[in-house]
């Protein structure tokens, strides 16, 4: 049996030094999501193709902030990290991510602002500005969930309100 992450690193080393674990696979490694799937990776250059068994983002530049590495393996950070599912994923899993990262404190809202105001124009810029301004927003309580559940199962009309 290969040893974890084996092949996460054989992607990235497929690259030259050009690729670095991303998206969902690199919130996977940062426990931000449960994933399994294709490995991702994001490689600077041009002319970069896809690869079997592999999901191939390429960008122009990477800014070195936004690049570390985690058990050997050359990865996006946290904040950079929710930032490209922010671009790819659905709503529910960068929100998941966000929230996972900010509960790890992996991820915070001064990371967020300070990769946004360095990556101007990005798609997924929304999606963040919007996790952020709804960040202090009252959340449901455990206990609220549990007696929304139990009435639920109850069939108590009242949630239909």
């Amino acid at each position: 049996m290969p040893p974890p992450f084996a092949l996460e690193m054989a992607a990235v080393l497929a690259f030259d030094g050009r690729a670095v674990l991303s998206h969902r696979s690199a919130a996977k490694l940062w426990e931000l999501l449960a994933y399994e799937g294709e490995v991702e990776v994001t490689v600077v250059g041009r002319g970069i193709r896809q690869r079997p068994g592999m999901r191939v983002h390429v960008v122009r530049s990477l800014d070195r902030r936004d690049v570390t590495k985690r058990r050997g393996i050359p990865i996006t950070t946290p904040p950079r990290t929710v930032l490209d599912l922010a671009e790819t994923a659905s709503e529910r899993e960068v929100d998941r991510a966000f929230e996972e990262g900010r509960i790890s404190r992996r991820v915070s809202r001064r990371q967020l602002e300070q990769l946004l105001a360095r990556s101007p124009g990005r798609h997924g810029a929304a999606v963040i500005g919007g996790l952020l301004e709804s960040e202090n927003e009252p959340r449901r309580t455990k206990s609220e969930l549990e007696q929304m559940m139990l009435a639920l199962v109850a069939g108590d009309p009242r949630l239909d309100e």
